[in-house]
């Protein structure tokens, strides 16, 4: 018998779609076409692969007024789309490279397509737990993985106003991750950590947000120590734990002490000091005075000795992971790396 997947809105706790299980026959299947036509796809010229990305993603603008509103009805975000965090932009990270590169896609895997010999690589965006499963669903053959995983995401703060009351950061990603953060609030409190902000309407009696929503209120955790599991889990909701620290080495070790490296930031007035951090930070993409950048092709330098300003032309940011974040990396010009194969060959009296 056939089974149904149910796709759930955080917002509403309300079934938003049903589509039926991939049986094993039709991942097969999928597999076999996807991978006849790559024999194809591969040998076609770059600048027509560019061609096809190019009309698919206008086709796609063209079209926004429907997933957009699929997405707000989901996490209630009409100001970005941007897993459930980022649904279009995190597609596009591997599926674009992929095609560009040459590669034929299969999107939204099921578990049986692992096991199947045509499949060469995997990308996921996901949590640990997931990266885990895939490595050991491929762990009998030598399939190339490409993961983002969890990310703790620490920073060092001159703190201001760090929230805005007229901000609805909308519902969290899921039941499991509302449950998480609010456990992770809970231990906190329950360890003399203080709620630094005032009740606001906006969320605790906010007519708008359905009772079966899975919304967690923004939070401001003020005398927090480092034994607690908010300041080294993954939290997925609007929680900022701040602790005080009496140097710059302290703060790194404690910024460092946990088992993620996605992101870190640092906010000062004195860049040259931030940039010095920056190399000590045990994390893939690293920050001043901004956070969760991925893409900039132009910035403002300022000189750290001078202080001069000016504007400079670079590459996109590779978007990397360290420790147990994950595998590889996604963005710029690196993208293409794990969609690509090196090959070494040799001709009599010449080297290639």
């Amino acid at each position: 018998m056939v089974q149904k997947l149910s796709t759930i809105s955080p917002s509403t706790n309300a079934v938003v779609c049903e589509r039926d299980e991939t049986t094993t026959p039709e991942a097969e299947n999928i597999c076999r076409v996807t991978a006849k036509a790559f024999l194809t796809f591969r040998n076609m010229p770059f600048g027509q692969r560019k061609e096809i990305v190019t009309k698919a993603l206008a086709w796609s603008q063209e079209r926004k007024q429907t997933p957009g509103e699929e997405l707000t009805l989901q996490i209630g975000r009409p100001s970005a789309f941007g897993a459930k965090e980022f649904p279009y932009l995190i597609i596009v990270n591997s599926l674009i490279p992929a095609l560009l590169a040459g590669s034929s896609v299969i999107m939204k895997l099921s578990p049986q397509t692992l096991e199947i010999s045509d499949v060469n690589l995997v990308a996921l965006t996901g949590s640990i737990q997931g990266g885990r499963l895939i490595r050991e669903a491929t762990a009998s053959r030598f399939v190339r993985v490409n993961l983002e995983l969890g990310g703790n995401n620490p920073a060092q703060y001159k703190l201001r106003d760090p929230v805005d009351k007229m901000v609805n950061p909308g519902p969290a990603i899921s039941r499991a991750a509302q449950k998480s953060v609010n456990s992770q609030i809970e231990e906190a409190l329950a360890k003399a950590a203080v709620n630094a902000l005032r009740p606001n309407p906006t969320f605790t009696n906010n007519p708008h947000h359905p009772e079966e929503g899975k919304y967690v209120a923004p939070t401001i955790l003020t005398q927090v120590n480092h034994d607690m599991v908010v300041m080294k889990a993954e939290t997925t909701g609007p929680v900022l734990p701040i602790m005080r620290v009496p140097s710059d080495e302290e703060d790194v070790q404690l910024m460092n002490d946990n088992n993620y490296g996605l992101t870190a930031s640092v906010w000062t007035q004195d860049l040259a000091a931030g940039e010095r951090l920056l190399k000590l930070l045990d994390a893939g993409k690293v920050f001043i005075n901004r956070y969760d950048y991925p893409n900039p092709r132009s910035i403002t330098v300022i000189h750290i000795y001078t202080s001069q300003v000016s504007k400079k032309r670079i590459q996109d940011l590779a978007w990397t992971r360290w420790k147990n974040s994950g595998m590889v990396y996604t963005l710029g010009p690196k993208a293409f790396d794990p969609f690509l194969k090196l090959k070494s060959y040799q001709v009599r009296g010449r080297q290639g």
